[in-house]
């Protein structure tokens, strides 16, 4: 009875079919369902910004970098275009995303700060472009958020605290008030472009410790609370870098845009696997059919008989 074991082969056939066109169509469920989840997930405090007001912010950076260069050239008269032109750029742009109200009031302030160093009396280049600078370092954090500029400045202000630490150590007050004012004068230079991204209360944090130090500097008490301040001083300046001694040395994978890869690697396994239970299955069969067709061959015979 060929037929018969034909129609048993089919059977197993058909049941593994489904069941991998059933496992295929759970795998592309999984995969579109992992795709989507990516795609919507925003990280806490984040905000979904259109393409228009990158452009926005990407060309509100490059004309800060215009003024820095112009009174770095000494072109005055320029430069007073340009900051005019920055603060109408300003005005027209839409900062939701790219920074909070701290940054809207850092960058409208430093625009402010830059136009009275330029239509002053008696201009002082050097005080016009540390204003721009300030200008160019806030731009910059809301152009550039994962890599900003201002970071380059933390390095040079922890070698100082060091020097701060060793001047205190050693007693030396008047050593000690010089290189804590050129600390601070440091910091001044990227604070404000901090609070683009930046964590207000880490900024209020650090502008305590650095009255607690002036304090203490001022007369001359280098105690366990002055060493305190700096450990702490120098824990702040690695947690706005990034760098912090308590981040674990192992950390997880970064997410990368590859939404399709884990769901469909799962599947592909799946599939396999079933596959080749299927095959194994399909094998078995030919050995199991010839024994039932004898098995109903022989009852057929004893009913004939």
């Amino acid at each position: 009875m060929f037929w018969m074991r034909n129609r048993i082969k089919k059977g197993y056939a058909s049941k593994v079919l489904a069941a991998i066109a059933l496992l295929f169509l759970l795998s592309a469920v999984v995969a579109i369902s992992g795709c989507s989840s990516r795609e919507t997930r925003v990280p806490p405090g984040s905000v979904a910004v259109a393409g228009e007001d990158v452009e926005k912010i990407t060309a509100l950076d490059k004309t800060a970098s215009d003024l820095y260069r112009l009174i770095q050239s000494g072109s005055m008269a320029e430069a007073r275009e340009k900051a005019k032109q920055l603060g109408s750029m300003a005005t027209g742009t839409e900062f939701r995303g790219f920074t909070g109200i701290e940054g809207m009031k850092v960058l409208s302030d430093a625009i402010l700060a830059v136009n009275r160093q330029l239509y002053a009396v008696q201009i002082f280049p050097d005080r016009a472009l540390a204003a721009a600078r300030t200008v160019k370092l806030i731009t910059d954090a809301m152009a550039h958020p994962e890599e900003p500029m201002w970071r380059q400045y933390i390095r040079p202000a922890l070698d100082r605290i060091s020097a701060l630490r060793l001047a205190a150590e050693g007693n030396k007050p008047g050593e000690a008030a010089a290189i804590l004012t050129d600390l601070y004068n440091r910091y001044d230079v990227f604070r404000s472009a901090v609070l683009v991204k930046g964590d207000p209360s880490e900024v209020e944090k650090i502008d305590s410790l650095f009255a607690f130090l002036k304090k203490q500097t001022g007369t001359g008490k280098f105690d366990s609370a002055y060493t305190a301040a700096l450990k702490e001083l120098v824990s702040s300046f690695n947690a706005l870098s990034g760098e912090s001694k308590d981040r674990p040395a192992y950390l997880p994978l970064p997410y990368q845009d590859k939404p399709f890869y884990w769901p469909l690697t799962i599947g592909g396994v799946l599939l396999f696997t079933l596959g080749y239970v299927g095959w194994r299955m399909l094998r078995s069969g030919k050995n199991i059919a010839p024994l039932r067709m004898k098995t109903k061959r022989a009852d057929e015979k004893r009913e004939v008989r």
